[in-house]
């Protein structure tokens, strides 16, 4: 009976010996899988933050041939509407979402707000917070049917720096955008960035 016992204390050992082996190669190959999944991770999320600079650089790049860098406009609405924010009743205004909204206008919450406001009487301006901005193509309907209508009274008007100034404009928002309201031509996301920039 002691050499039986013996036998299966050895056979014990070795499958015990065994299954530690291979506990020990499962546990190596799991750990290979992690490590390379979080490889597959780590390279995933560089392949998309290449992708998300690459696609700014092209975005950026179509406010060529003026760079936005050296728009004085910019800095120059974003402070009117941060002096204004109160009185047209919008968010909190971000330097960076406002360079952006103008390269994307048919996709831009910020835009649709800002238009909306500036659209809107102001007495239903108060309200605008409880309903939702107006879309991209309404407000851009908006839009042009307000400059074709400066650009038909500056047509009648003897002075047109002095019609210009009578409406709040300046006489180079006329010389920026053209003879004509270039909204006529081309639905306000396709026009050249400086021109999306003066309206």
């Amino acid at each position: 009976s002691v050499p039986r016992n013996l036998g299966a204390l050895t056979t014990g050992v070795s499958e015990s010996l065994m299954v530690q082996a291979l506990r020990l190669e499962e546990q190596q190959r799991a750990k290979e899988e992690r490590r390379q999944r979080e490889q597959e991770r780590k390279e995933a999320e560089e392949a998309n933050a290449k992708e998300v600079e690459e696609w700014e650089r092209s975005l950026l790049a179509q406010a060529s041939p003026r760079p936005m860098e050296t728009l004085w406009e910019l800095p120059a609405i974003g402070h009117f509407l941060c002096l204004a924010q109160q009185a047209l009743n919008l968010p909190e205004i971000v330097y960076f979402e406002l360079e952006r909204c103008l390269l994307m206008p048919r996709c831009s919450v910020f835009l649709s707000k800002v238009m909306s406001s500036l659209l809107s009487h102001p007495q239903r301006r108060a309200t605008l917070h409880r309903r939702p901005a107006l879309t991209y193509h309404s407000w851009e309907a908006g839009l042009r049917q307000k400059v074709q209508g400066w650009y038909r009274d500056m047509g009648q008007a003897e002075d047109t720096s002095a019609y210009a100034q009578q409406i709040g404009l300046c006489p180079q928002f006329f010389r920026a955008l053209g003879e004509t309201s270039p909204l006529e031509e081309r639905p306000f996301h396709l026009l050249p960035f400086y021109q999306r920039v003066w309206l």
